[in-house]
């Protein structure tokens, strides 16, 4: 990895910690207008992703609200409300798919290195980051 790579990462780790202090709908995290677009196209990813997880805790039945440690009574009436399904911010969806794939590599324990998928045909590769033409 590239120190400029390092540094793209950073800006993102900065940009990220704003996304995790909101309580708020994920289509409300505010636009980061980060003109260049490898980090624009990895922080729409990183919406797609909170969207992802949090939806699967709604399909089940519980609320973004709710705690890590819940009850019986807290599960049936959460099942018995409509659920609200987060989507992602505006922003983010406009975000164009870069023009040249952009390979993230990923900490291999067996390696004990850095290394990168090869393919999107990859059974690890990110669905999410590949439609912003980015290879995770």
């Amino acid at each position: 990895m590239s120190t400029s790579c390092w540094i793209r990462t950073s800006r993102c780790a900065t940009t990220w910690s704003t996304f995790g202090s909101s309580d708020g709908p994920i289509a409300e995290i505010p636009d980061p207008q980060d003109h260049d677009p490898e980090r624009a196209a990895v922080l729409a990813c990183i919406t797609m992703l909170l969207v992802v997880s949090f939806n699967q805790r709604i399909e089940l039945g519980l609320p973004r609200h709710a705690p890590s440690i819940i009850t019986d009574e807290m599960v049936t009436r959460w099942r018995s409300e409509p659920r609200k399904y987060e989507r992602e911010p505006e922003w983010a969806e406009k975000v164009p798919p870069l023009q040249e794939t952009l390979t993230i590599p990923h900490w291999s324990s067996s390696a004990h290195d850095f290394v990168t998928l090869d393919s999107f045909d990859s059974e690890k590769a990110s669905g999410e980051f590949q439609k912003k033409n980015i290879l995770v």
